[in-house]
């Protein structure tokens, strides 16, 4: 290997990595990481200081006493360029053992805890369950409201990501109940779109999202949100 991380430099890119840790994946946060406390190396070498990244990492996080051990690299996973922190992991672990019902119920639960009123889980032919939208729910404040809809697509398989044909037929049938809405109530309402997901996103499913102001939760995000507003019995719950 041509220029080599001094330890310093080595225990500062680690340091920063796990500090990122959720927010990318593995490869594109230790390439940060490298690039920003090894300034003279090149593109080369930090592509050769990458390989041998992935391996040290778990290493350190077991000898390293001042580092934080919650901390899990996944080397034989489909989503193994990610580092997770344990309690995430457990929980994406756990949606695996939910069907497609459960876990609109868990989303359904996510959203009430969040502020939302009113929701409405569309399933068998119900509601806007032929558009693509599995919940729709409304935000209700003194100064504005808007109307959510929402999918929440369920994947056993975790290399099955929601691709970009997915996100367009969501936002086909979002504008159908859009202009539904519009034409039973007699005006247009602030309007939230969501689709939330066990798994990830394709590359060009979050491109397109992001051009059509569409909210994108993966597995992950979900995992997160889950702990966040304290659901996990409930998510227990609805395994047992």
């Amino acid at each position: 290997m041509g220029n080599k991380i001094k330890k310093p430099a080595i225990d500062k890119i680690y340091k920063m990595m796990l500090s990122s840790a959720s927010k990318g994946y593995f490869i594109d946060i230790a390439r940060i990481a490298i690039s920003k406390y090894c300034t003279d190396l090149s593109e080369d070498e930090i592509n050769e200081h990458l390989e041998s990244c992935k391996e040290n990492l778990d290493a350190y996080i077991q000898n390293s006493p001042d580092v934080n051990k919650k901390f899990k690299i996944i080397h034989d996973d489909p989503l193994s360029l990610q580092i997770y922190r344990n309690d995430e992991y457990k929980i994406l672990k756990k949606f695996k053992k939910l069907d497609g019902t459960k876990f609109e119920e868990i989303v359904g639960i996510l959203f009430q805890r969040t502020g939302f009123k009113n929701i409405n889980i569309n399933r068998n032919g119900i509601g806007n369950d032929s558009l693509c939208i599995d919940i729709e729910a409304e935000y209700l404040a003194p100064i504005f409201s808007c109307f959510l809809y929402g999918q929440a697509k369920w994947k056993k398989d975790e290399k099955t990501q929601i691709n970009l044909n997915d996100l367009k037929m969501f936002m086909g049938g979002v504008s159908h109940a859009i202009y539904n809405q519009s034409m039973s109530k007699g005006k247009f309402c602030a309007n939230s779109l969501v689709y939330i997901t066990s798994t990830l996103f394709s590359k060009d499913a979050l491109e397109f999202a992001k051009t059509m102001g569409i909210i994108c939760i993966d597995g992950l995000m979900l995992a997160e949100m889950i702990i966040k507003y304290k659901l996990t019995k409930q998510l227990y719950d609805l395994i047992n």
